[in-house]
Parts: structure tokens; C-alpha cells; sequence
């Protein structure tokens, strides 16, 4: 976020600089939250309610979860392995110039003005984000979602200085319905990985119990979307 607020300072030439280092550091984010992903699924395959009521052999569990074990530690090495290639081709070098660069730049006007391009950016993001998981809530919609609200959660934050803004709380609304959204996506990483685990599984007790959790928690986040006071929430953070 602080990349692309600053990168509104930067002459052209400047700014192709620091959109190559965004995209490398969206990459590196993209591994991260693949490993991520690979540990939750792991931790809520672990939880000894499955291997009570699952039905499945722990023969079956063991192997699931040495699996998921060792397609998190592929992830792990394949982050290694691009982090080091990004540290010797000088990301963090790059990264550290445009930021030397547009600091001299960073008055109470220049970022204002970097502010102002920032926040309609955000907020067509936002808003278009929120209407596509309005108009059908899938799992890649509602993460979405989740990304441009946590994106304008920090932008809030950086401009929320003295004498860069006015110095005010995100709304505690939409911060509820950022974590919900993150609860979610736990859950769509559970499913996933109890669906993989095959039938016996899946017809489970607890699988059903945590199918039935994620079904009210989508159904509740659908109903916070629906609401006028929630929409015009989201777009108050742009104002």
C-alpha cells in the first residue's frame, strides 16, 4: 500500500520502477498466502474432533496429513527458493530507492494529492469487489472482497497522521465484516480439504457441522452485503 501511495509522486520513468517491484512483491505475497493456506487446512485437519467422529482410519488421516504436510513444505522451499532469487536480483535495493526517492517528495500537498488519486482507486475497487459478491458469493469473490477492505483498511491507516488528514477510526462495521471474510476463507480452505479426503470423510459428523458453519457464515455475511448501511459504510471510507 505504501508503494503504491508514493508511486503518484514519482516521475514516469520512476513509476515503471516501482511498478516492477510491486509486481515482484505481489508475487512473493501470492507464495506467502499459499503457505498460509496450506497451514490452516493442516491445523483444521489436525483438530482431534475429526479423528473422533470422522469414521476414517487414522491410517487415512495420518496419510492425508502427511500429505498437506509435505505440500507445505514444497511451498515453503518454493518461497525460499524465489525469496533468495529476489534478494540477489536487489528487490529490496529497488524497493528502498523509490522510496529514498519520493521521500524528499512526501510533503502534507504531494501526498494529499497521491491520497486523493489513491482513494477513487480504492474505491472502485472496493465497490466493484462488493458488487460482485453481492451478485453471486463465491469463495474467489468474497476473498476479493476481503483484499480491497483490508487494502483500504491500510490506506486509512497511513493517512490517518496529523497534518497528512483527519485522524479518524476505521468504521468498526466493515472492520467486523473484514475478519468475517477472513473467517470465511478459513472455512473454504477446510472444505476443500475435507472434500479431499473422500467420501467417508466428508459424510462425516464433524464434517457436516463445519459445512453447516460455513453455510451461516456466508449466509450472514450475504445479509451484511444486502444492506444499504453497509454498502454506504464501505464507500465512507473514501470520503
Amino acid at each position: 500500500m505504501e508503494l503504491r501511495l508514493v508511486r503518484h509522486l514519482l516521475s514516469p520513468t520512476e513509476q515503471l520502477q516501482a511498478e516492477d517491484v510491486g509486481r515482484r512483491l505481489k508475487r512473493v505475497a501470492r507464495l506467502v498466502g499459499e503457505v498460509r493456506d496450506f497451514d490452516v487446512e493442516l491445523a483444521l485437519l489436525s483438530h482431534p474432533r475429526l479423528a473422533r467422529s470422522s469414521g476414517a482410519s487414522s491410517e487415512h488421516l495420518e496419510r492425508t496429513r502427511g500429505r498437506l504436510q509435505e505440500e507445505a513444505r514444497t511451498g515453503r522451499a518454493l518461497l525460499g527458493a524465489f525469496l533468495r532469487a529476489e534478494l540477489d536480483r536487489g528487490l529490496v535495493r529497488e524497493l528502498a530507492h523509490v522510496l529514498e526517492v519520493a521521500e524528499p517528495r512526501l510533503s502534507p500537498k504531494g501526498v494529499l494529492r497521491a491520497a486523493a488519486i489513491e482513494r477513487e482507486r480504492s474505491r472502485a475497487r472496493a465497490e466493484r469487489a462488493l458488487r460482485r459478491a453481492r451478485r453471486r458469493p463465491t469463495p474467489k469473490r468474497m476473498h476479493a472482497l476481503r483484499s480491497s477492505l483490508r487494502q483500504a483498511h491500510h490506506l486509512n491507516d497511513l493517512l490517518s497522521v496529523p497534518g497528512y488528514g483527519p485522524v479518524r477510526p476505521f468504521p468498526r462495521r466493515v472492520d467486523r465484516l473484514q475478519q468475517a471474510l477472513g473467517g470465511l476463507h478459513d472455512l473454504d480452505v477446510l472444505a476443500d480439504g475435507l472434500e479431499s479426503l473422500g467420501p467417508e470423510v466428508w459424510r462425516s459428523e464433524w464434517a457436516r457441522i463445519e459445512r453447516r458453519r460455513r453455510r451461516r457464515l456466508r449466509e450472514e455475511i450475504a445479509g451484511e452485503l444486502s444492506r444499504r448501511s453497509v454498502r454506504e459504510s464501505v464507500s465512507s471510507l473514501f470520503d
